[in-house]
């Protein structure tokens, strides 16, 4: 009764916490759009983990694709060779036995250790197999064997140092990054139940790489892409074309006439002047209708009239 209370324990637990991480350096499959590389965008790259802890443990029986993805996927499954993100795109050239430092970024670090491997293939469009990756399984550095623990923090990038095999060159070679979280409850192998020990939640990435004697590119390697499928999108010549407005209907306006008229006064004759008045004279300005200095003569001539009269 014990033990199966600890079963569900583990189950429950497993279910509930999720890690978060994903290779960066090299980038990964998934990742590698991140850095410039023309490779399909995978914005979940850092939830590549064999499909989740119920689909890995319980459904699966603890199997995971190579790279990371469900193991129950149809082959190719999207990371492996020929998949969605396995393009054959090399994203870094290394020296045969040389020390490597990785970049592994944990946005939830939940412990455990890293494990790097490697597989040799001819064909960087065929499936990788976990028996191919077996083959090559690196040594860290300073020689503590295989495993490698990260420290504490989250966001962080983290940087392990192995060595590569000294008898290996490749011009498509595999790297995988394995990381086995290490923040579940489970049972040790001695009996005893703590955290870390049992199965736990587990993540994969694989980058293509090409391995030479000096670490430089070899000119022959080749990059095989994807073939291209038909898009659906109607791609756009430009802006869109605003709706036609059309112009403001313009209104004729009546024509107009210039006359000229010529005034005469006793001292002050003025010179033709330029009148401008609607061709209808019934519409002219009321005082534009009387000659003006005519009108001031006669009210002057009343004036002087008026004037003698009254002085006698």
């Amino acid at each position: 009764m014990e033990l199966f209370l600890q079963c569900l324990l583990v189950v429950a637990i497993g279910a509930g916490v999720k890690g978060h991480g994903r290779l960066i350096d090299p980038p990964s499959r998934s990742s590698a759009w991140r850095y410039g590389f023309g490779t399909p965008n995978n914005f979940n790259d850092h939830e590549i983990y064999c499909g989740g802890f119920s689909r890995q443990h319980s459904k699966n029986r603890g199997k995971c694709g190579p790279c990371g993805d469900a193991w129950d996927l149809p082959v190719p499954r999207p990371n492996e060779g020929g998949g969605k993100y396995g393009t054959g795109t090399v994203v870094r050239t290394y020296q045969k036995g040389s020390e490597v430092e990785f970049g592994i970024e944990l946005t939830a670090n939940h412990h455990g250790h890293f494990e790097f491997r490697i597989c040799q293939t001819e064909n960087p469009r065929e499936p990788e197999t976990n028996e191919c990756f077996d083959k090559h399984v690196l040594k860290r550095a300073d020689g503590e064997g295989e495993k490698w623990q990260p420290g504490p923090g989250s966001n962080v990038v983290f940087k392990p140092t192995f060595r590569l095999p000294e008898d290996l060159t490749c011009l498509n070679c595999v790297l995988q990054w394995r990381y086995i979280a290490g923040n579940n409850w489970g049972m040790c192998p001695d009996g005893t139940g703590k955290v870390g020990c049992g199965t736990q939640e587990e993540f994969r990435a694989c980058a293509d790489i090409t391995i030479t004697d000096d670490g430089l590119p070899d000119n022959t390697t080749t990059t095989i892409a994807p073939t291209p499928k038909p898009s659906t999108r109607v791609p756009l010549t430009g802006r869109p074309r605003p709706p036609y407005v059309p112009p403001p209907r313009r209104t004729k306006t009546p024509p107009t006439t210039t006359t000229t008229m010529a005034t005469t006064t006793e001292n002050l004759t003025t010179s033709e002047l330029p009148v401008t008045t609607p061709s209808n004279p019934g519409t002219r300005p009321f005082l534009q209708r009387f000659n003006i200095i005519g009108v001031l003569r006669f009210v002057g001539r009343i004036i002087r009239t008026l004037g003698y009269s009254f002085f006698g």
